[in-house]
């Protein structure tokens, strides 16, 4: 089994984790996400994070919205477990909405 990713910072930007391999010959098994906010600033903050993947961990492609958590606004955990797309997977998201949002997160990506 791959070693997890692992994310933890604030964010106000778009970003991304690094990524992780799937484990190997298992494309289509289980892949696992759980995002731990422990704290969230601003004016209506809002984060929408989702499962990427790749075939060559270059080029990437943004999951469908069954790969993605609702929109965070608070303090929060969830765990999102899909069927692997690809070969490797990383967590992303885009700019987080409102004024002056920062989230303090862990972010763990595995299969």
């Amino acid at each position: 089994m791959p070693s997890p990713t692992i994310f933890s910072g604030s964010i106000t930007a778009a970003g991304n984790t690094t990524s992780t391999p799937v484990a190997l010959g298992n494309v289509g098994s289980p892949v696992n996400c759980l995002v731990a906010v422990t704290a969230a600033t601003g004016t209506t903050p809002s984060l929408v994070i989702t499962l990427q993947w790749s075939w060559d961990n270059s080029t990437w492609v943004t999951g469908n919205s069954s790969e993605a958590f609702a929109s965070i606004t608070g303090v929060s955990s969830a765990l999102l477990t899909v069927p692997s797309r690809a070969p490797y997977v990383r967590a992303s998201w885009p700019l987080p909405g409102g004024t002056t949002p920062n989230f303090t997160t862990v972010i763990a990506v595995w299969s």
